[in-house]
C-alpha cells in the first residue's frame, strides 16, 4: 500500500482527514504507514501459516503452496 491509501482508509474510519492530519492538525502519516504495515504482516503470518498447513498435507507434486508462501513473503520484504 502506498501512503495515499493509507491515509484513504484511516479517512474512512475517522482517524484521519483526507490529508493524513488528526482532529489537532497533526500529520499522522507516519502512525498510519506503521499500523498498516503491522496489520499487513499479521495478516500475511496467518496466511503463511495455511497455505504450509495445506503443502503439508499435500502430495510433493503440490508444490504450489509453498510457492505462493515463498511469493508472498518476498512481497513483504521488499
Amino acid at each position: 500500500m502506498n501512503d495515499e491509501q493509507i491515509i484513504k482508509m484511516g479517512a474512512k474510519v475517522y482517524l484521519c482527514d483526507e490529508e493524513g492530519r488528526d482532529d489537532n492538525s497533526i500529520i499522522i502519516t507516519d502512525h498510519l504507514r506503521n499500523f498498516a504495515k503491522l496489520v499487513a504482516q499479521h495478516e500475511r503470518e496467518r496466511i503463511f501459516g495455511e497455505l504450509l498447513k495445506m503443502h503439508e498435507g499435500a502430495s510433493s507434486r503440490h508444490n504450489f503452496y509453498l510457492y505462493a508462501v515463498l511469493t508472498i513473503r518476498a512481497r513483504g520484504e521488499a
